[in-house]
């Protein structure tokens, strides 16, 4: 394009070759539209990653690091199965409790009866209405009646508890 200004003859004059002017744009934007282009895809791709690997990132952290509810959640969850623990503790000491009581009384009923049968033949043997055997007989007696008193009482606290 040529412009000529001639001021002294007043004479104005314009030369355009528009066809190679617009050839030349039409060259400069199918440049600049390949350029912009690939810049703005490479752009798009890059948030993309950006944003799923922030993505990604937080996922980790939320599976990391429970939050607020799961907190309390797991914190209830931990004081439920102490609780538990500390009953099981309390229960299997009350059954081992149970089981000497238990133990305790049949031991004793036994040497009451073993004392009771002694007391009773010895004395009958020895034809004696006032002989030391049968004194023998009734603290066998006397110790057989405690035996099965301790034997209920175990068996009594038992259900007390279960009640509880």
């Amino acid at each position: 394009m040529k412009l000529k200004f001639d001021i002294k003859n007043k004479i104005t004059s314009v030369e355009a070759d528009v066809e190679k002017i617009v050839a030349k744009q039409m060259d400069n934007n199918e440049k600049d539209w390949k350029e912009k282009f690939t810049t703005r895809h490479e752009a798009k791709k890059e948030l993309i990653a950006l944003k799923h690997k922030n993505k990604l990132e937080q996922e980790e952290q939320k599976q990391k690091k429970p939050n607020i509810i799961e907190k309390y959640i797991e914190e209830k969850s931990k004081i439920k199965e102490l609780e538990l623990e500390q009953k099981r503790i309390e229960q299997e000491k009350l059954e081992q409790e149970k089981r000497t009581r238990t133990i305790l009384g049949i031991v004793l009923l036994v040497i009451g009866i073993a004392s009771m049968v002694l007391g009773t033949f010895a004395g009958y043997s020895s034809g004696d209405g006032n002989s030391p055997w049968y004194l023998v007989m009734m603290i066998g007696l006397c110790i057989t009646g405690c035996s099965i008193l301790i034997i209920i009482d175990a068996h009594n606290d038992n259900n007390k508890d279960k009640k509880r």
